[in-house]
């Protein structure tokens, strides 16, 4: 994090990617909600879709 200047480090899967969560986690990712039609995705013709939101800041890794 010190290196790049990160105070924060965050990522959307769609909930459907149920695979990526645990990868997420292993890399010190914590969940912190879903948000409900968050984003504009045209894929298969479904034009608002819902995201899990997840996010590592320094603490979750004993950083300081």
């Amino acid at each position: 994090f010190e290196n790049m200047g990160l105070v924060r480090v965050q990522t959307q899967i769609l909930p459907e990617n149920k695979a990526s969560i645990p990868v997420c986690e292993k890399a010190g990712f914590l969940y912190e909600g879903t948000l409900r039609n968050y984003c504009h995705y045209p894929y298969k013709g479904e034009i608002l879709r819902t995201m899990v939101i997840m996010s590592c800041i320094p603490s979750d890794m004993g950083l300081k």
